[in-house]
């Protein structure tokens, strides 16, 4: 059933059950938020970093940081670089970078995980998920 705050309940779910070390529990609440909204930037960054640190391989989360980085890109009306334009897109984009760092290390391309880590760290250097 779909109510105004279904969204809200399943992302407080998926937290919860992240929270509780169950990432699979979390990822299914993810992908439920992702069938009630596919273009959200949020559903789709979750489900790509909960399939990494549940190690299904970045293979499987790159359709959903794609996504991820086209949506957040909509929102600041042009490509990810760190200015903030007063919503919720910098935050969003930190998390798509910080994810894409963790898939090309699991892919063992050390120049592209640089890459991400180094944008995220211009992004917010005072982040502290842009430092790991």
């Amino acid at each position: 059933r779909e109510g105004p705050h279904t969204g809200e309940a399943l992302l407080g779910l998926a937290d919860c059950r992240c929270d509780l070390g169950d990432l699979e529990g979390a990822l299914e609440a993810a992908q439920q938020l992702l069938a009630l909204q596919p273009a959200s930037p949020e559903a789709n960054i979750l489900v790509a970093e909960l399939l990494l640190g549940a190690g299904h391989g970045a293979e499987m989360a790159e359709p959903y940081l794609s996504r991820a980085t086209e949506a957040v890109e909509e929102r600041r009306g042009g490509g990810l670089n760190p200015t903030n334009d007063g919503n919720d897109a910098p935050s969003l984009q930190l998390r798509v970078l910080c994810a894409r760092a963790e898939a090309a290390l699991e892919r063992e391309d050390h120049s592209g995980a640089l890459s991400a880590a180094a944008s995220a760290v211009r992004l917010d250097a005072c982040m502290p998920r842009a430092l790991i």
